[in-house]
């Protein structure tokens, strides 16, 4: 979109002259500096309002100076859970270029998004600090900036700057789209536009222009050109010169606003923190706080009765004697004010004379006696702190899953409360993700690295928070509940991806190498019965059996295998399908296109009449592959999960076994076994069902 720069350098005078804000200044600055004292504590004091009734401007300043502020804690404890989600498990991250086979162009840009913020990667800068600000201030602009370059030796190298509430004095979006920003630094303010940027520069009375502006910018926010200057005038002492930086041409303005959940206050002009539903309990929180704090320091403790001589300076009364000259009076020396002998410490020993008779005997509860303040007052107070901090994860979550200790729940009790936080942190995943791509194609632009460009970053709605721990009690649930083995798989997966969550292309490899097995999600028995059958191919079982050996030769001959298209990929398998079945003599005819191609048949090179399928059974009883199916099947007779005559079977039609060397393989399952299996299988009651006699 072209924009006329002269326009806008009379707009940026007028905002610099009037002082002028948009229109959500006053709202979006009030809520940065609460988050801020939120955040850090800082100005939680002045948040504190005095009772103005019954407490004195010296007594407030003590209750301020005894409290100890708790909400920079609370609040923590909130926003953590937001670090979950760049964390999460269920994220899928695409940075890849149409053609780009090697990965050259990808990997050149992932060098350069790898320094976006210092030596932290533009990921890291959302994972943290995209997260700080919406706590924060998430009316904060993040600009993206560059400094100058030579574009015929090197590429731009784009870093963040945040413009925060206070600066951003002014910006106007239309139809959502940012049209220009206005951020002010001190004296200086920067205007960002779709394709430049410009500056309007104080000038120091000492300046080479000041002069010149001075005598030539006489009206008030007006722009004059002069000899290829711009100057305009804020007051009668105070010039600016307007500095227009070379076009970018990105045709749009390099920066986005990092909030997400919008204001209904501003009708969604602007946006609020992610607990700002948990603002009032806060406020409340402040002040609880403050009294349980002054009520530990004061009253808190036991107080002291005992008994005293009265002070033995003769010329005392009550504390006090009588001033010399005027007849006024003054505190006495010797009791300061107290008119008792008072101890100056707790090691002081009191001295009781021994008694004449026992009459005379005093009882030491008559000297001194200790007053055990009430603590119902204190209990309260406490209980309602905690049930204060403890809303305010309800208020935000709409769960208590993080404040819950040894309280028993139901499965369904915590799958509602997790879905609940889902529900809370999916529009944070949502906006991450769109800012995420947003970001990653705007550094590419910049760095003229955007052609062909597919960006990509997705969440699961479920986030896959579980940890490994978790899926494995998933899995061993499943298993025992008779699971389909798809269900399995799937768990499989997840631990896998966790385990390799530092090393995306290991589980890559995983993936792919899964994606060539032609019985994936299928059950053992499934399997088995494939495997016998006239109706699966044989080049088919021959991939199965030999799935391993074949990835383990891949690799070692196409290290870069995993980065290609899956067409040249399916190429290279079915060769090495090929390979095997030529050592095996088969002639089975593969089909074009799905594992390989052409007849593999060496006794039709030579003419022989060799019974081709006798002679690959005889080959593949003697492979690695046969050798593990073989017992396999004997251990699904072992199980139970197949009948011997079924096995001997499979052995004699897939093995070529004769009858009789099949019967010594196949083992008879032992009584113990059997009834052991039969046990594992019979489904075990529920709590309040009665047992089957």
């Amino acid at each position: 979109m072209k924009q006329d720069i002269n326009l806008f350098m009379q707009l940026l005078a007028g905002i610099v002259a009037d002082e002028t804000t948009h229109q959500d200044y006053d709202r979006v600055t009030k809520l940065a500096d609460m988050y801020y004292a939120f955040i850090t504590g800082e100005g939680l004091d002045d948040m504190m309002k005095t009772f103005a009734m019954r407490e004195t401007p010296e007594a407030f300043d003590q209750r301020k100076a005894i409290t100890e502020h708790i909400i920079p804690s609370v609040v923590s404890n909130i926003t953590s859970v937001e670090r979950k989600v760049p964390r999460s498990n269920g994220l899928t991250r695409v940075v890849a270029y149409k053609d780009d086979e090697k990965n050259k162009r990808s990997e050149e840009l992932e060098k350069i998004l790898d320094v976006f913020w210092g030596n932290m990667s533009f990921d890291d800068w959302m994972a943290t600090r995209w997260i700080e600000l919406n706590d924060l201030d998430p009316n904060t602009f993040a600009i993206v900036e560059w400094k100058s370059f030579d574009a015929n030796k090197e590429k731009a190298a784009p870093y963040p700057y945040e413009s925060k509430s206070h600066g951003a004095v002014m910006y106007e979006y239309i139809n959502n789209i940012l049209q220009y920003l206005v951020d002010k630094k001190d004296s200086l303010y920067t205007m960002y536009l779709m394709n430049q940027t410009i500056q309007a520069v104080l000038l120091e009375e000492d300046s080479e222009f000041y002069g010149l502006a001075k005598s030539s910018a006489t009206e008030k926010g007006v722009v004059v050109e002069v000899g290829g200057h711009y100057f305009f005038k804020k007051n009668d002492k105070v010039y600016y010169e307007i500095i227009v930086f070379i076009p970018h041409n990105l045709d749009r303005v390099p920066a986005f606003r990092v909030g997400y959940k919008r204001d209904d206050v501003t009708d969604g002009r602007s946006y609020v923190s992610p607990y700002q539903e948990a603002v009032p309990y806060l406020l409340k929180t402040l002040k609880t706080n403050s009294e349980l704090d002054l009520t530990m320091a004061l009253h808190a403790f036991p107080q002291k009765i005992v008994t005293a001589n009265k002070c033995n300076n003769p010329i005392c009364y009550e504390g006090y004697v009588k001033a010399e000259g005027d007849g006024g009076s003054m505190k006495c020396g010797q009791c300061q004010g107290s008119g008792f002998q008072v101890h100056t410490s707790a090691q002081d020993i009191i001295y009781i004379p021994i008694p004449r008779g026992k009459d005379e005997q005093l009882s030491l509860d008559n000297l001194a006696h200790y007053i055990t303040p009430e603590t119902a007052l204190l209990e309260f107070q406490r209980s309602y702190v905690e049930y204060l901090t403890n809303e305010c994860m309800q208020a935000v979550f709409n769960s208590d899953i993080f404040t819950k200790e040894d309280i028993a729940t139901t499965a369904t009790e915590k799958t509602i409360d997790l879905d609940n936080i889902y529900d809370t942190l999916y529009p944070l995943s949502l906006r991450f993700a769109e800012l995420w791509e947003y970001g990653v194609n705007l550094v590419a632009e910049i760095t003229s690295s955007h052609k062909n460009l597919i960006v990509s970053l997705n969440f699961s709605k479920d986030f896959k928070f579980k940890s490994k721990d978790d899926y494995i009690r998933d899995r061993k649930s499943a298993q025992e509940a008779g699971a389909p083995d798809v269900i399995l798989r799937n768990i499989d997966d997840e631990i896998i991806r966790i385990d390799t969550a530092n090393n995306p292309h290991e589980y890559q490899i995983y993936r792919t190498v899964q994606s060539f097995d032609p019985f994936s999600g299928k059950t053992d028995e499934e399997i088995i019965s494939a495997m016998m059958s006239n109706t699966v191919p044989f080049h088919v079982k021959v991939l199965y059996d030999n799935l391993g050996w074949i990835f383990d030769d891949i690799f070692l001959e196409h290290p870069d295998f995993f980065q290609m298209q899956r067409k040249k990929q399916v190429e290279i398998v079915d060769k090495k399908v090929q390979e095997i079945m030529l050592e095996l003599d088969v002639g089975t005819e593969m089909p074009t296109g799905a594992l390989g191609e052409g007849n593999v048949s060496s006794a039709a090179e030579t003419g022989e009449e060799v019974d081709l399928e006798k002679e690959a059974k005889a080959k593949l009883r003697g492979t690695v592959g046969g050798v593990q199916g073989i017992l396999q099947i004997n251990e699904a007779v072992q199980k139970g999960l197949m009948d011997k005559d079924s096995a001997i079977s499979l052995l004699i039609e897939i093995y070529g076994f004769d009858r009789s060397v099949a019967l010594q393989l196949v083992k008879e399952p032992s009584k113990k076994k059997l009834i052991q299996t039969a046990e594992a299988n019979v489904p075990k009651p529920s709590p309040n069902e009665a047992p089957v006699n």
